[in-house]
């Protein structure tokens, strides 16, 4: 299998005149997305949401491409509030979820400067400096890196 889409209708006059012939269906369907390497599932609700949670107001400035890729790869709004105040204060692009020689995986990082940013705060890699998700405190250690 190449990729499915699929949107399922969830609002709850269908869900419940089908009741658990849906459900049934609604798992075989799932089984066979999940072995798929692109697949997509929506829901009526989302659906129906979507555009207005999309859509930037007038107020939110535009990033780059490089940033706006950034924002779509994060996983998190920590993550993506902090890809925001980064690209606000000049920052170079971090890569996200980077893996050190060791093995560990660091949330951002300036792999040239070695510097870190772990969102739990819990990070370590030796010769790594490592920074709360503090924009401030991230550009204080690009700086003395010599990044910026």
């Amino acid at each position: 299998m190449d990729g499915a889409n699929g949107a399922v209708d969830d609002r709850d006059s269908h869900v419940a005149a089908l009741e658990s012939k849906a459900w049934k269906q609604w798992l075989r369907l799932s089984n066979w997305l999940g072995i798929s390497d692109h697949s997509r599932v929506s829901t009526r609700t989302l659906l129906a949401t979507a555009p207005a949670a999309m859509s930037g107001g007038p107020d939110e400035p535009s990033l780059s491409p490089e940033w706006q890729s950034l924002i779509d790869e994060a996983v998190s709004e920590v993550e993506r509030n902090l890809i925001r105040a980064l690209a606000d204060s000049g920052a170079t692009l971090p890569v996200l979820g980077y893996e050190t020689e060791d093995g560990d995986v660091i949330d951002f990082a300036w792999a040239d400067a070695r510097v870190g940013v772990a969102i739990d705060g819990s990070g370590e890699a030796d010769g790594w400096t490592f920074c709360p998700p503090d924009p401030a405190k991230i550009l204080e250690a690009l700086k003395l890196s010599g990044v910026m």
